[in-house]
Order: structure tokens, then C-alpha cells, then sequence
């Protein structure tokens, strides 16, 4: 298990969040997230993840291995954003 924690940077209410990990976290990431509305009932989500595994080149070769287990995360994360957004429930 990997944990760190992170501060918002800067934020746009219904338009943009952007954070970064604090000083001293297991990994250094940095991301944004942006919200464009294109009709009443459709919103587009961007997001955008950088980060700097630990444990130098070793962590930097098995982040390589990772990203497609890291991407579905994602994925899945929004998908359940999108969710409990329309329906209040969050589903897992």
C-alpha cells in the first residue's frame, strides 16, 4: 500500500481542482482535474496525474509495469464519480 497526502492548489469551483503532495509524502504527484459543461445533462472530465514513484529507478521501472492497472483506477474512479453525481449513491 501507497499513501500520501495532498493540498489543493488551486481551485475553480465547477471548473477546476488542482493539488499536489505535501512535503514528505511516499510519492510526489501532482494532478488536475477540469469540468466542462457541453449540454444540461453532459459534462466533460479531464484529468490529469503526474507522479514520481519512490525508490528511484527500481520504482520508476515498476511504475512503467503499473500504468495500466493505474489508468483503470482511474477510470473506475470516475465512473463512480459520474455515478453518485446522477444518482447520490456510490457504488463500488
Amino acid at each position: 500500500t501507497v499513501a500520501w497526502d495532498a493540498q489543493i492548489v488551486k481551485e475553480v469551483p465547477g471548473e477546476f481542482l488542482g493539488w499536489r503532495s505535501v512535503t514528505g509524502s511516499e510519492i510526489a504527484t501532482a494532478g488536475r482535474v477540469s469540468f466542462k459543461a457541453l449540454t444540461p445533462d453532459t459534462t466533460e472530465i479531464n484529468v490529469m496525474i503526474s507522479y514520481r514513484p519512490p525508490a528511484g529507478y527500481v520504482g520508476t521501472g515498476l511504475a512503467w509495469l503499473l500504468n495500466t492497472a493505474f489508468e483503470r483506477m482511474i477510470y473506475n474512479d470516475i465512473k463512480s464519480f459520474k455515478s453518485y453525481m446522477e444518482t447520490g449513491e456510490i457504488i463500488s
